[in-house]
């Protein structure tokens, strides 16, 4: 069963994200995050995850293997740089960053992250 985390619940995230996930049988919602405390309850609440009003703390205390990140754009390269630290999939709403630079820096640390993997695990 994959772990999932979802990082902003609004209109995509509530109408669209969480309900497809609960389709998906091998998947399980863990965790939920929102800036808002009450969006992030509810969803909880209704998915059976953990809420969350802090990402850092979210990635820190949960065994995630996904994190789908939802929230506002000039936040994805904060959530999604932790999230490929902490070597945790992620699928990032569009825009994918705020800035170019940002996308850059991103993939630059994608594909290291991966050569990494690779070297350690003899996949190639």
């Amino acid at each position: 069963m994959l772990k999932v985390a979802i990082i902003g619940i609004g209109k995509q995230g509530w109408d669209n994200i969480l309900p497809s996930l609960a389709q998906i049988k091998t998947i399980s919602t863990v965790a939920t995050c929102d800036i808002d405390k009450n969006k992030a309850d509810l969803a909880a609440r209704n998915y059976g995850a953990k809420s969350y009003c802090d990402y850092k703390k979210m990635i820190e205390n949960e065994e995630l293997d996904a994190i789908i990140v939802a929230s506002y754009p000039n936040v994805h390269y904060n959530v999604t740089k932790l999230a490929l630290e902490k070597g945790i999939a992620i699928f990032i709403e569009k825009p994918p960053t705020f800035t170019l630079e940002e996308l850059e820096t991103l993939g630059k640390d994608t594909f290291n992250s991966l050569v990494e993997h690779c070297k350690e695990t003899g996949d190639h």
